[in-house]
């Protein structure tokens, strides 16, 4: 009995698959994200009953603006970094040159950056925030201070991050990410808890873990690769790369983030809140898709370079992606509703109904960073801002258009529309660059099965038979429709027929 079931579970889920460095590395990054959140959902009813939907829009809203100087600061170098650690592989000591350079560039330059804002920034917040809702205002001290330094302690972080990225050296990344999490955690539930210091204790506990965590890796970074030489050619180097890559996050940012510097002009910041808490649930799907993305990038990049034919490989992997990441997305959304009940008071109980818009639109993210693949790894960046930038645009103008006239509900759902039009988007561009046979009208039955299920699981009111009953089986249903579509066809000794057009 149990060979028949390992040979069955073999033949859909092969061996080989199971051992590939690609899968160890995306299981490192997930298993870290995964710890992360799960402490997270334990914690959500303390937070919730120390924090009020306000202070979580506080929160909400200072992320938005954190990220967007993150980008802007960062100048795309991380990105470089992980990109051009394979054009020095041959030569270790200009690899040495090189990190070392960006690094200094990153410390200095940014560092004065945020200390000007630091002490000159206040006319500029109140200039940028001013919200026609006067309870809606946040103090620059102490609260946007905390926030600046938080992103430099992010910045430095970033670059050693992004190189043991390229070493394919998840074990580290994934320590010193648990690091930063425990010693955050720790210190606010001291601060919020113990001492009742509410948001203001959960940013200075974020602040204080990121400037540790990045004094230690850029530590490690030092002594392994500091070379007492700057040398601006390397620097000009991963600016060429990644300069075109800023507005490109920008536009990401907006497509991600603008809803909720929108929402505080024009919705009460209790409204704020409950979105940011119902959008931060839906980005657990983002965590896994990012934990994978964060295996497959430099895994796709050794084997376009390394390989005659890599795409039987790549094929596969889209398979298996598709299958497994659509299974989570529905779970995600169809049990949303149950999700934030358990978890929270009934004064956040309105926040499920953004979740299933965002995992879905995180799940098209997901597909985005396959499909986005050739164009980085033939270093074409300066078509990134075009294209996320039209779609970035579409999600601003759908915002200002639908949320007063809907509310924070409409900006839920223009994430996934934008998110859908910018994966078609890079689809029509990569395919011209590098033509790939990706399994097109498979992928479109998924994402109608995905949006029915959601329609459906809300029609049916939360912790009754009937709802249980449904969602039972649209699980049992999408477990046999995604076989079909991408399980049994891979089994075939003729692999996938080609769907693209």
């Amino acid at each position: 009995m149990l060979s028949s079931l390992s040979k069955a579970f073999q033949e859909v889920v092969p061996v080989r698959l199971l051992k590939s460095k690609l899968l160890h590395q995306s299981g490192f990054y997930m298993l870290g994200q995964i710890l992360q959140k799960a402490v997270s959902f334990l914690l959500l009813p303390v937070w919730t009953i120390y924090l009020s939907p306000s202070d979580y829009g506080i929160m909400g809203t200072l992320a938005a603006y954190s990220i967007i100087l993150s980008i802007l600061l960062m100048f795309g170098i991380s990105g470089a970094v992980t990109r051009h650690y394979f054009d020095f592989r041959e030569d270790h000591e200009a690899q040495r040159r090189y990190v070392s350079s960006n690094f200094v560039f990153i410390a200095v330059v940014p560092g004065s950056i945020l200390a000007a804002l630091i002490f000159f920034g206040t006319p500029l917040w109140t200039a940028v925030t001013a919200s026609p809702i006067a309870s809606n205002a946040i103090p620059f001290r102490p609260f946007v201070v905390l926030m600046l330094f938080t992103v430099y302690g992010g910045l430095l972080y970033s670059l050693p991050y992004s190189l043991y990225q390229a070493q394919q050296k998840a074990h580290k990344c994934v320590s010193l990410d648990l690091c930063s999490f425990v010693i955050s955690v720790g210190l606010s539930l001291f601060l919020v808890v113990g001492l009742k210091k509410g948001v203001y204790g959960m940013m200075l506990g974020s602040c204080i873990a990121s400037v540790l965590t990045a004094l230690f890796a850029s530590g490690l970074l030092l002594r392994q690769w500091f070379v007492p030489r700057l040398e601006w050619r390397y620097i000009q180097r991963s600016l060429v790369f990644g300069l075109p890559i800023v507005p490109h996050l920008l536009s990401q940012w907006a497509l991600a983030m603008v809803s909720r510097v929108m929402l505080q002009r024009m919705v009460p910041m209790d409204d704020v809140g409950r979105y940011t808490l119902g959008y931060n649930l839906g980005m657990l799907m983002l965590m896994i898709v990012t934990s994978i993305n964060q295996a497959y990038q430099p895994y796709y990049f050794n084997l376009m370079t390394s390989s005659a034919n890599p795409q039987p490989r790549i094929l596969r992997i889209i398979l298996f992606y598709l299958a497994g990441m659509g299974f989570i997305a529905l779970v995600g959304s169809v049990f949303a509703g149950e999700l934030v009940a358990l978890m929270t008071p009934a004064r956040y109980h309105a926040s499920a109904q953004y979740v299933p818009p965002v995992v879905v639109g995180y799940f098209m993210v997901g597909l985005y960073y396959i499909v986005s693949s050739p164009i980085f790894f033939h270093k074409k960046t300066h078509l990134l801002p075009i294209i996320t930038g039209i779609s970035a645009v579409m999600n601003i103008i759908l915002n200002y258009l639908l949320i007063p006239r809907f509310g924070a509900i409409a900006s839920a759902w223009n994430t996934f529309v934008c998110y859908a039009f910018m994966l078609v988007l890079y689809y029509v561009v990569a395919q011209k660059m590098s033509p790939f046979p990706y399994p097109l009208w498979r992928t479109l039955l998924l994402l109608a099965f995905l949006i029915g299920a959601i329609l459906v699981a809300e029609s049916v009111p939360i912790f009754t038979p009937m709802a249980w009953a449904t969602k039972a089986a649209l699980a049992g249903v999408y477990l046999i429709f995604s076989y079909l579509l991408f399980i049994k066809p891979f089994r075939s000794n003729a692999a996938i027929k080609t769907d693209s057009v």
